[in-house]
């Protein structure tokens, strides 16, 4: 981003969301962290130029509630994120678009144990491009979602200075396994591992493009060195929330 546009950024940044005027849609986004020998790491996702929202943005997994969460929440999941224990639902949404986008299975452990499964190969060879849903592969698995290794770090409520859209809350994982190779779908251009802090200073000046709640938090993230301090610190909230006299009457 040059100055001036880095500068009308964060002057939206601080523009709250208007009153929806159509469909008001809850989310999750999931940041998957990872130590490195080059620093922490996140891994992000660039979407498609073909996609009509944010072609070519770089962004963390992520997207809407699905019904099948509710089901999910009920029979395959434990536990509650760290940090909001209110977030089951859209943890777990954080959690299932990220198998949807680039399929990596996260937080898992085995039905009827808390013990935590950071991989299984021998699952993640059967799962082809669009061949099962997560809840159909929990149960086809017995294999269940521990949310206790979630983290909530963030809600952004968006876009900012145009009616809301999403209500987005943001969720942190220490994945503790270096994972390499991915399959994304069609939204989904190319998707890797970043380490944060030169990530942070690329994206000053424009050399990739993300959304204001996306640069926030990575520049939150950037102040931490390793997975874990994150994962016990790591906060950045949409700072326009108290802002939002309306949000209340959403539920």
């Amino acid at each position: 981003m040059s100055d001036k546009i880095m500068e009308e950024d964060k002057a939206l940044t601080a523009i709250p969301a208007y009153r929806p005027t159509g469909r008001f849609r809850k989310a999750g986004t999931l940041l998957v962290l990872r130590n490195s020998s080059s620093g922490l790491q996140v891994l992000m996702e660039k979407r498609s130029q073909t996609m009509r929202f944010l072609p070519g943005y770089l962004a963390f997994p992520g997207g809407t509630e699905d019904e099948q969460d509710k089901i999910i929440a009920e029979q395959y999941a434990i536990g509650s994120p760290s940090g909001y224990e209110g977030g089951r639902l859209w943890a777990i949404t954080a959690v299932r678009e990220t198998f949807e986008e680039i399929g990596l299975l996260t937080a898992l452990s085995m039905k009827g144990s808390t013990g935590r499964i950071d991989s299984c190969p021998e699952q993640y060879a059967s799962v082809e491009k669009n061949s099962y849903s997560l809840l159909e592969w929990l149960r086809f698995n017995e294999y269940q979602l521990n949310l206790t290794q979630l983290r909530c770090v963030g809600r952004w409520i968006g876009p900012h200075g145009q009616p809301a859209q999403f209500d987005t809350w943001f969720f942190a994982i220490h994945h503790q396994v270096d994972e390499e190779s991915f399959s994304y779908n069609e939204e989904v251009a190319e998707v890797g591992w970043q380490t944060v802090e030169p990530l942070v200073k690329e994206i000053h000046p424009g050399l990739v493009k993300v959304v204001p709640p996306t640069r926030v938090m990575l520049e939150n993230l950037s102040q931490f060195e390793t997975a874990e301090s994150a994962m016990s610190q790591l906060t950045a909230h949409d700072p326009t929330l108290s802002m939002l006299d309306w949000l209340e009457d959403m539920k």
